[in-house]
């Protein structure tokens, strides 16, 4: 009965407490009616809506349609619809708890009514629902059904793709889950590279995370709601397109202590940063600022704060009083100058002002005697400052790329300088007080147009890497090989004659040995090379060879004449190979 019954009552009253209708288009069940002295029901499955007819009403009309829908079924001739018994109004779709305007209820009904209202409660005057819509046409009416359904396909076609209404695929709520389970461990959760386009409820709801990162997504502004997760000390929104403004609720954040914000939209910092009173390191490169507040400057306990890549010409003076601050990056900006703020950060230990307009090496840059980085690269200078010695504190100093003809003699006054980048300046030569760089482990002097190097450079007894590339050499000097601790020499784009081209093509340790065996037997014109050992499977093609390639394993004792290098023939074995 339900299948017969069901699919003409889709738009009938929803049934009462406790009765079912079966569901449109089931004609798979066909249950024994029941005697009519009792309540007759039909698909009475508890997932099943229900069409109800009480035993007030009279169901013999109903019966007889019924059999003669299901005889003109077999036959295949359409089934009569005017003998079926509908209500007046087969429209109206009342919700819980409201009665209707117009019924008249059977003895058996009138205690509680057709929807479960009690007669008293509709008489008290409970709200009633408009009336139904009315259509135009018919065929009006069935646009508005083919568009619903056209809706609801859609839906089920995205479900089945694996996303849900909220945009977010399936597959990454699961991960955003799993994550959340595993964070009650370790009190991270880490949701990076899964293109969210918010941070949903299921992360605000875990307010037991300490640490939240959500970079490289698709976040284009941050809801008030992350503030629900109290217990935070470090959210990372990193690599995101966040736009201004931010929540008000993310400085209430009392407990956070590092916020990343690089990466992202932002054209202003609200002054309630100042709030954060436990913060200690902020990132805000990498976006469009123009300025920093001053408020900022109350944030004394704040020990890293990167301003890279915004748009600044100067900081607040009050951010002077940031005594606390260890590391300060203001590159890739439009300074001209280096704030004079930065001077009175005492414990400053690393300040990068590079790509930047910078014409001078300030004095007062004497005032940071804890500075330990500086990276000055591509500025203006023309020359660095004397007052440099006094940052005895210095390990490393980048000047690369600047406008550079000479060093001041002051720059050998570094005793702990570990590495000096002098690279794509207009050197043409290196101050004899070099030799007091005693800790230095690492050297670029590439493009420049230095033709030779200090007396004293081998004093340099701590050297590793060691970059002369194109530059104007002609040798390199044979007291070279005695820094024993060298292990990366590069020569290449110099007009380099000793060593010869043959030796310095077999890297650097080949080189060296041959410069330290010709610092002892320079004055005679040979060398000896006895079981010097060369790369494994090293192939030389250099001109002194000839056309012919070959794999070196020793090369053994051989008189080579320095001033033109050339292989005598007798030198060849009948393999062609040099054994």
């Amino acid at each position: 009965w339900s299948g017969l019954i069901g699919r003409y009552a889709e738009d009938m009253d929803p049934p009462a407490e406790g009765r079912y209708r079966g569901k449109h288009g089931v004609d798979s069940m066909r249950p024994e009616c029941p005697p009519l002295e009792q309540p007759v029901v039909f698909g009475a499955r508890p997932d099943f809506e229900g069409l109800l007819v009480t035993s007030g009403t009279d169901t013999t009309p109903l019966m007889d349609f019924a059999v003669q829908m299901e005889l003109e079924r077999e036959e295949g001739v359409a089934p009569d619809m005017s003998t079926l018994p509908v209500r007046d109004d087969p429209h109206k779709r009342l919700p819980e708890g409201v009665a209707p305007t117009t019924w008249e209820a059977t003895e058996d009904e009138a205690q509680f009514g057709e929807y479960g209202v009690s007669g008293t409660e509709a008489e008290e005057g409970m709200p009633t629902r408009p009336p139904p819509k009315k259509y135009d046409s018919d065929d009006e009416e069935v646009e508005v059904r083919l568009e619903r359904k056209k809706r609801q396909k859609e839906t089920s076609k995205t479900r089945v793709q694996g996303k849900t209404r909220s945009g977010i695929p399936l597959e990454v709520r699961r991960k955003i889950l799993k994550g959340i389970q595993d964070g009650k461990k370790t009190l991270t959760l880490d949701i990076s590279n899964l293109e969210l386009p918010y941070i949903s409820k299921q992360v605000t709801d875990a307010t037991f995370l300490e640490t939240l990162i959500v970079d490289h997504n698709l976040l284009d502004e941050l809801e008030a709601s992350i503030a629900r997760l109290a217990n935070l000390r470090v959210l990372s929104l990193s690599w995101n397109r966040i736009e201004n403004p931010l929540p008000q609720t993310l400085f209430e954040m009392g407990l956070l202590k590092e916020l990343r914000l690089d990466h992202n939209q932002l054209d202003f910092i609200d002054p309630e940063i100042a709030y954060l009173s436990n913060l200690w390191k902020l990132r805000l490169d990498s976006n469009n600022l123009t300025e920093v507040p001053p408020e900022l400057g109350k944030r004394t306990n704040l020990q890293y704060l990167a301003l890279d890549a915004n748009e600044l010409t100067d900081l607040p003076p009050r951010m002077g009083n940031m005594y606390g601050l260890k590391t300060l990056t203001l590159s890739r900006n439009l300074l001209t100058f280096i704030p004079k703020c930065v001077f009175a950060m005492a414990k400053l230990k690393v300040l990068h002002v590079h790509y930047n307009q910078i014409p001078e090496f300030p004095s007062q840059l004497a005032s940071l005697k804890q500075l330990q980085e500086l990276n000055f690269a591509v500025n203006l200078l023309t020359e660095v400052n004397p007052i440099i010695s006094k940052l005895t504190t210095l390990l490393k100093l980048d000047l690369q790329r600047n406008e550079l003809t000479e060093l001041c003699e002051e720059i050998g006054s570094l005793p702990l300088l570990e590495d000096l980048t002098l690279s794509k300046n207009q050197l043409s030569f290196l101050p004899e007080t070099f030799e007091g760089l005693t800790s230095l482990t690492k050297l670029k002097l590439e493009n420049n147009t230095i033709s030779y190097m200090p007396v004293n450079f081998t004093m340099l007894n701590k050297l590793v890497t060691l970059d002369l590339r194109n530059n104007k050499f002609i040798a390199i000097a044979a007291q070279m090989g005695r820094i024993s601790t060298l292990k990366d020499l590069r020569i290449e784009g110099n007009d380099v004659k000793t060593p010869p081209p043959v030796i310095s093509d077999l890297g650097t340790q080949v080189m060296l040995r041959y410069l330290n065996r010709n610092d002892v037997c320079i004055d005679t014109g040979e060398l000896d090379l006895t079981n010097l050992t060369v790369p494994k499977k090293r192939i030389i093609t250099q001109k002194a060879v000839g056309k012919h390639k070959a794999q070196y394993r020793t090369i053994p004792e051989i008189p080579v004449q320095l001033h033109d290098f050339h292989f005598p023939h007798g030198w060849w074995s009948g393999a062609g190979l040099l054994q």
